[in-house]
């Protein structure tokens, strides 16, 4: 399977890609080779979907590939300001000096990705459904209402913390911190 199909080419290219990353990252410590190395790998995963009937260098792949990109970018920037960045410079004591200004920055590229994701994700849409209605009526559908309903979700909360997390991390930069984390 691998080795026949395009799909599994592109998969193994995928894997191989990944782990080079990971280790030039590892070695190197540098990130400019691991985000090449992903550049790559999302552009070949844009192919293995939907948008790779329409021809692997077509629009739907590149609608793809800034889809998967956008998207990495929101949850990598979520995840590693959450779990480490924050924390970090709560513990470290530098709330009032750096964490103010990293979650403004957080902020903004959360919305950039978020506007890129809302944007591709109907282009997406579009081409694959036939009829809104096929949003209640297919597998496809119900799976895509499910996606929005969580990131629904996890945008109330950013909007949350926003326009309530952000006022209170300048007024008490400890206490405002904890909450946004």
């Amino acid at each position: 399977l691998v080795s026949q199909t395009f799909s599994g080419k592109a998969a193994a290219a995928v894997a191989g890609l990944s782990l080079a990353a990971a280790l030039i990252s590892w070695r190197h410590l540098s990130t400019a080779p691991a985000l090449a190395c992903f550049a790559v790998v999302t552009a070949i995963r844009s192919t293995m979907g939907h948008a790779g009937e329409a021809g692997v260098l077509s629009l739907p792949v590149l609608v793809e590939w800034i889809h998967l990109l956008a998207m990495s970018l929101w949850v990598g920037c979520v995840i590693v300001s959450g779990w480490q960045v924050l924390p970090l410079l709560r513990n470290a004591g530098r709330t009032a000096q750096g964490a103010h200004g990293y979650v403004q920055r957080l902020s903004s590229w959360a919305t950039v990705a978020l506007v890129l994701i809302a944007l591709t994700g109907v282009f997406n849409t579009d081409r694959v459904l036939e009829h809104y209605t096929d949003l209640f009526d297919t597998a496809y559908g119900n799976l895509l209402l499910a996606k929005i309903v969580l990131v629904a979700v996890a945008v109330a909360l950013g909007g949350y913390n926003r326009l309530r997390g952000m006022p209170a991390l300048t007024r008490d930069p400890d206490r405002g911190l904890r909450s946004f984390i």
